[in-house]
């Protein structure tokens, strides 16, 4: 999967095969931060996007549709979208390929 954008949010970090992280293509994997800190040497959000946009990585995981509501002051709203993601906990299961 090719890294285009890198967030993080909530604990987690996110690397995402879109430019829009609403797009339906678009691929998410949810990092926890000892995963990143294995894979990269750093947890600096600013550190990470740096190592990691523009590469690709190869991720080991299940796919899953993940409902994302949209907030107005801390609070859901009735609208909504869905994202697909790839939870990695463990370092062997996402690698740097290019």
């Amino acid at each position: 999967m090719p890294v285009v954008g890198v967030g993080q949010q909530d604990g987690l970090f996110y690397l995402n095969s879109e430019r829009d992280y609403r797009d339906r293509n678009c691929l998410t994997v949810a990092m926890t931060p000892a995963a990143v800190l294995a894979l990269v040497g750093t947890a600096d959000p600013d550190q990470v996007r740096k190592r990691l946009r523009g590469h690709r990585i190869l991720v080991r995981g299940v796919a899953q549709q993940v409902r994302i509501n949209f907030m107005a002051d801390g609070k859901p709203t009735e609208k909504y979208y869905y994202q697909v993601h790839v939870r990695v906990a463990e370092p062997g299961q996402i690698r740097v390929t290019s």
